[in-house]
This record gives structure tokens, sequence and C-alpha cells, in this order.
């Protein structure tokens, strides 16, 4: 069954993302950071794959209400590394958390109150035990401990130091007063909360609880409880009160750690060895079979544990490593990794072979990495990887390459040598996401430039993969390539804007480039966006015009107010040019402008004044010249960037009164 996300991904709390599989996974991979991109391209502070296995936390900024958040998901392998069945590309989604946090626990561990809520909280809340106030948030001082927050995902306890005086056996109460969430700028409060717990007396002795074989040489030892101190057995061991026999033979060296994989702090690692004399295997020995003697361990009441008498046997590897998984493999650099199923104690470079595309690849040198796991061989390539383009030839670029490795090529620590086999690693475009997109005002108005940096398909060209404010391009808009099929240039329609503004021009991430890139910032839902200029494209018209009075019994005038349906450009006053855009018609005989009135910046009206005194009984009409042997040039223009010049239409009548404006 291919592995998928199984549930959509939410956002459980401020901090921390839920991602929900339909199987187990792989823990190396599904805790694999890189392989979670969020909504901004960068990834997860850290990733914890959940108690079922089909999950994943992970770690995240805190969001306030109303922030969007997504991730992309790819490389999670399950946990018969099967691959995802595709990428999983997360939709956009809205992070909303009214609800405050709850106290679900109270409970006395090592000496500290430990607190339990059903989601992280900060640590600025003050807590009270049985009306003794053991942490304040406002207290100012050193002389009350802060609450300290754990900061492991899914980890929602707090702990605050318990006073020794009410360390006492019996029931306590607890109360928590303002306990905030982290939602970011405005958190969730707890106003005030109460809860019991219970301290009792240690009386239970420490026990042996188990022995088990772990590899050929080590075998973990469990306790029932934690011990006094972390290296409590390392003591008894020097001290002589652990002692592991073979037969009557007391093993020379013995080591113990604890077992960092138990978070119940109660597993150790006994590791054993014999010496040349007595080696821990004899020849021919597949297993030996172990004495374990414990004495003198004691927990953290310092109650005694009794004396442990038991044994464990430890098998001699006998298997071959064996390569684990082609999916686990990688590319990174100029090396291959192969992963095993074992620990890994050398490898012979001269029976490693690497090809791409049936060339043989140089091999520099093959290793086992140096790690926690020791599981992992590492194949150096020191000049080219055989492809057609290589930009940096230190860097193998995308693509599949076949690894043979001879009988023999690596072994483990008991000298078994694998079988020959060939793998292979695989490395994919270094994104998936085209980058460098670049969008920017062409030179002529209007027009808006998007070099996508390389060849494009037709859709490229449709207006359905571009919004500007976050809606449709504008009906009459039209986008062609230019100079070739990595630009394309949009014309926004003329006689659209009236003023000059700016705008956000966006394009759709389901546009793809020609080698299949998909044109978005480094993350599926992060569009490319720019904001560009807009510029005023519509012609200012004469909208209305009337005569200029001293009151509105006056009968006659000489100015005229014009009125234009957007604001003009400055102008002074007595003009020529002005003067020459305009005539008058009183009953069909021309009147020629004597003056204006100077104009403001942004102003919508115009005053004209004659020589001579009209009736305002007459028909008078304002007509504009045309650019002609009576008009080198309209003057008029409105307030844009590209100045235009107002329309030369039908003329305009005089109709109506404004009383007494300061005339030119």
């Amino acid at each position: 069954m291919s592995l998928f996300i199984d549930d959509a991904l939410s956002a459980i709390n401020a901090q921390e993302i839920k991602v929900t599989f339909n199987k187990e996974l792989d823990k190396t991979t599904a805790e694999d950071p890189d392989n979670y991109t969020l909504a901004d391209a960068s990834h997860p502070a850290d990733v914890v794959l959940t108690a079922d296995k089909k999950s994943v936390l992970l770690s995240v900024t805190a969001m306030a209400n109303t922030n969007t958040y997504s991730v992309d998901v790819t490389g999670v392998l399950a946990a018969d590394y099967a691959k995802l069945a595709e990428d999983y590309e997360g939709a956009t989604q809205v992070f909303l958390d009214q609800k405050a946090p709850t106290l679900v626990n109270a409970e006395f561990l090592k000496g500290n109150l430990v607190l339990t809520f059903d989601e992280p909280v900060a640590e600025t809340m003050s807590v009270k035990v049985d009306g003794v106030v053991v942490a304040d948030a406002d207290a100012g001082t050193t002389s009350i401990d802060p609450v300290d927050a754990s900061e492991d995902l899914g980890d929602y306890t707090v702990t605050v130091a318990l006073p020794t005086a009410l360390q006492t056996a019996g029931t306590h109460t607890v109360t928590v007063y303002d306990a905030q969430d982290t939602v970011d700028t405005d958190p969730n409060t707890l106003s005030v909360f109460t809860k019991t717990f219970t301290i009792t007396t240690d009386t239970v002795a420490p026990a042996v609880a188990s022995v088990t074989a772990y590899t050929a040489d080590t075998f973990k030892v469990k306790f029932s409880e934690e011990l006094t101190t972390d290296t409590q057995l390392s003591d008894l061991i020097t001290a002589g009160k652990v002692v592991i026999k073979k037969g009557n033979l007391t093993l020379p060296t013995v080591t113990a750690e604890k077992d960092a994989t138990d978070k119940t702090n109660t597993t150790y690692k006994i590791t054993v060895a014999g010496d040349t004399t007595n080696p821990l295997y004899g020849d021919g020995e597949t297993s030996v079979a172990l004495n374990v003697s414990i004495k003198g361990y004691q927990d953290k009441a310092n109650l005694f544990g009794k004396d442990y008498s038991g044994s464990v046997t430890l098998t001699k590897d006998a298997g071959a490593p064996k390569v684990l998984s082609a999916n686990l493999n990688k590319v990174v650099g100029k090396t291959i990794t192969v992963k095993f199923d074992e620990v890994i104690a050398g490898a012979d470079a001269t029976k490693v072979k690497v090809y791409k595309n049936g060339v043989s690849l140089p091999v520099a040198g093959a290793a086992v990495i140096d790690d926690a796991d020791d599981d992992t061989l590492q194949i150096t390539i020191t000049t080219t990887d055989g492809s057609d383009v290589d930009t940096d030839p230190d860097d193998l670029t995308a693509g599949t390459y076949s690894v043979a490795l001879a009988a023999g090529a690596v072994w483990d620590a008991d000298e078994n040598k694998n079988a020959a086999v060939t793998t292979s690693a695989t490395l994919d475009n270094a994104s998936k996401y085209l980058t460098g997109v670049a969008i920017d005002n062409a030179t002529e108005p209007n027009v808006i430039s998007v070099n996508f940096g390389t060849e494009m398909n037709d859709d490229a060209k449709a207006l359905s993969n571009y919004k500007l404010d976050g809606v449709e391009l504008p009906a009459g808009t039209t986008i062609d390539f230019v100079g070739s099929k990595n630009v394309v240039n949009i014309y926004l329609p003329a006689n659209k804007y009236v003023i000059d503004s700016q705008a956000k021009l966006s394009i759709s991430t389901s546009l793809k480039a020609k080698n299949g890139l998909v044109v978005a910032d480094g993350a599926a839902t992060k569009a490319y966006e720019e904001i560009v200029d807009i510029t005023d494209n519509i012609a200012p018209e004469l909208k209305s015009a009337k005569f200029v009075v001293a009151d509105e019994d006056a009968t006659s005038s000489s100015a005229i107010e014009l009125t234009f349906s957007e604001g003009l450009a400055e102008q002074d006053a007595d003009a020529d040019g002005i003067l020459d855009d305009y005539t008058l018609l009183v009953d069909g005989v021309s009147v020629s402008v004597a003056g204006n009135n100077a104009v403001t910046v942004g102003d919508k009206t115009l005053v004209i004044t004659t020589a001579e005194t009209i009736n305002t009984a007459q028909k008078v009409e304002v007509k504009l010249v045309a650019k002609g042997s009576k008009n080198q040039e309209i003057n008029t223009t409105d307030d844009s960037a590209l100045a235009n010049k107002v329309v030369v239409g039908a003329p305009v009548e005089v109709s109506g009164k404004v009383v007494a404006p300061q005339l030119p």
C-alpha cells in the first residue's frame, strides 16, 4: 500500500502542526525537517514522530489568530521504506484558537511539582500550593523560582520547584493563576484553576526488572525505578558490585551507560569484553552465556534493592550487512550515501563502482560515516557526474546513480562481509519550484513584464494565471511573449485607470515552466507577487461650465468656471498655452479667451476670462480647440504621470452661475 497523508494537516496549537499519514513511518525520514516546507519556504525547527508512528508534530513560530499556514511534504518514507505516492502540497489554512489552556494534571515528581496542560503555555504564570506562593510571575525576585515550561514537541508540562516544607506526604492543593497559551499577540488566558495532587512516601525498594541481550557484546538492565544517580551503575562496577562472568571467568572489562532511548531513565546498557587470553567468544563460538550479579543499587529514596543474580545469552553476529532500501540512499554534494541494516566497521573503495547513464564515475573514496548509527557508507566522487551540463564539477547533478558493491565492499564488527549487490540513489531537481521569477513595470506605461528566466508554455499567456490585487485582470488585458518564451508582457487596457496608483500582481502557483518546474516562490502555496505601478490612462473631459458672477442677480459676466472629470496638472495664471485651448461661442459668434486663473495640482476646476462682458441670457458654449493651426498643442492635462490631454469633444453650453470665486 502506498504512503499518503491520511488526514488534512492542522495546527493543533499556536506552535505545533500535526501531519497524519495512513501507515507507520520510517523514523529517520519522518523526523527530517528538510522534508517539510512551510508557507514562507522555511523548514520547521524540529519534527517528532508520535507514539502511534503514523503522525508527526512540526515546530513552528508561534502564530497569531488569523495567521495563515501551509505545509508541503516530500521525502518521507513509510516504515517499510515505501515512498509517498506523490509529494503533498498543503492548502493554505487559517489559524484560530480562542480557547484558554486547561490544567489537566498535577503531580509530584523528583522533588518538583509538574503541571500538565492541554497545550503549550508561557512561563508567565503564578502558582500557589496549600496557600504558599511557589512561583510568582510578578515577584521580580530570585527568592521564588520561576515556572520552567518544557520545550519538547507534544510535551505540555511545566515544572515548579517545590519547597521541602511542602513535600510532605498527603493531598495538596495547587492553584494556578493567569496561565497563557502561546498564541502570538493576544494569547488566551486561564484566569484561575485549582487541582489536587498527592505525595506518598516511597517505601518500595528498587529491583532489577529485566536483563536482555542487545548486541554481540552488550545487554540491557532495566530497573523498576530510577536509581539515585545516572552514574550509579558505573560506580558499582568500579566498586566491584557488578560482576559479569563467563563460566568461572570474571570478565575484565565491563562498562555501563544510561540508555538514552528510555524516557523513564531506568535502563542501562552494559558492554563487556574479554582479553587476548580469554576472549568473549572462543574459537567457533557464536553465542556466550553470561552470569550477571548486581548488588548495592539504590533508588531516589535511598532504598537498597535486593541483590540480583541472573543470566543472559549474547549472540555473535553471523549475518552480513545488507543494503536496507534504495529509497534511503541519498546524493549530497559530491557524495552518495548507502544505508545498511546494521553497524558497518569498514569499507573497501576498490570494490565500489558508481554509474550514471551507463557512464562510470571516478570513486575517490568510500568510508563509514562516523555518527550515532555507524550504518551508512559514504562514497565520494571527485570530478564530473557524466551529465551533459555540469555547472559545478564538485557537486553531482540531478538524476539516478547506480551503485555496484562487489562482495566484501563493506563488513561489520565481526568481519561478516556483504554479498555483491547493486543499489541506486536518486537526486531530484534541487527544487521543483522555479526560482528567480522577476515582475516589474515595462518601459511603456501600464505594461507589466514577467521574466520567468526559462522557457514557458503557451499557458503563460493565459489571463487566468494572473491576478491584480487578488482579482482577475480587467477586461481588455492582453498578454504576449516578448523577445523569447522566457518573458511575457501584460498589457493593461486603455482608458481604464483614472488615477496613478499601485497594485499587486500575483502569478498562479498552478502555472508550470516547460521544464516542469512550478512557478512558486519556494513553496506550493507561495505565489510570486510584486507591487507594480498603475498609470492614469483616462483623458480628462470637460463636464460643465458656469458663469462666474458677483451675486445671483447679476446678468453679465466676464469669467466662466470650467469643471473637469478629474484633477488637472498645475498651471500658471494667464498661460498662453491654456488660452489657446479654448474659444467661446456666444450665439454662434466666436469670442477669444483672455486669461485664466492659476491651477493647483489636483484641482478639477479652471476659470477662464474674456476681454468683453457677456450677457448671461445669451447662449454661450465653451469649445476646446484641437491641435492645429490655431492651437500648436493642447496644454490642459490631468495630473497623472502621463499628463493625459483633455478630450476635444462637442462644445459644452454654459449653464448656471457660481458666485464670486477669486477671479484671475
